[in-house]
């Protein structure tokens, strides 16, 4: 009697081959540089408006004292505190013109800043856009692996199937000539390691890999 034999598949073993060979993609770098020179710069003018304050505070309370002082002498009011109360005046003027100085570069660099924090908003959005894309170009590559790979277990699957047929046919054979030798070969699922549920799960899979390939079809249409 010839029983009729599936022969092994090449195309699946030059499958695998080709799958299993891929280079993987290189992992993403890193999404955002650590110190920039927008950073730098940041954190160099917040370091000149923060001298600049405390400039700003040391002449706002030489003002208070000044103030103090012409309070007192304008309440004496001799000809010698008179000449004090000039002088303390002329500081004080001195004093108002630093604050004012104080205030335009305060504002200036204040400006100088905002700049800068948008600047620095606008660089961390090209920055994360153009690591997403990256992330899409390597989600894709790896994807298409996967894709391939699930290829190759629909062909290894299919190839399983015909061998399964075989060891039915077989089967019903031995159980007709010779039933009492019947358990020398245990169950072809058994022996296999694949079961009714490994089946069932297998074919769901590759029902999903069919759904997004065209699914990925229609978008690219």
């Amino acid at each position: 009697m010839t029983v009729d034999l599936p022969e092994p598949d090449s195309r699946v073993e030059t499958s695998i081959e080709k799958v299993v060979s891929q280079p993987s993609p290189p992992g993403p770098g890193p999404l955002v540089p650590g110190t920039g020179s927008l950073e730098k710069e940041r954190e160099r003018i917040q370091s000149s408006l923060d001298a600049l304050h405390h400039q700003r505070a040391t002449a706002v309370e030489g003002v208070q004292k000044l103030d103090q002082q012409i309070e007192t002498a304008t309440l004496a009011y001799t000809a010698a505190e008179n000449t004090k109360l000039t002088s303390l005046h002329a500081k004080r003027r001195t004093f108002e013109a630093r604050l004012e100085d104080l205030a335009r570069q305060d504002e200036i660099l204040t400006r100088h800043l905002e700049s800068i924090v948008e600047k620095e908003r606008v660089s961390t959005v090209e920055l994360h856009l153009t690591a997403r894309r990256n992330a899409h170009h390597e989600g894709t590559a790896i994807a298409d692996k996967l894709r391939s790979a699930l290829v190759v277990v629909e062909q290894l699957y299919q190839s399983w199937k015909e061998w399964q047929d075989t060891d039915r046919r077989l089967k019903d054979t031995i159980r007709s000539l010779a039933p009492n030798r019947m358990m020398e070969i245990p169950d072809y699922s058994y022996a296999t390691a694949i079961d009714q549920n490994f089946q069932q799960t297998i074919g769901q899979v590759l029902g999903e890999l069919h759904r997004g390939e065209s699914a990925l079809r229609s978008r690219q249409a």
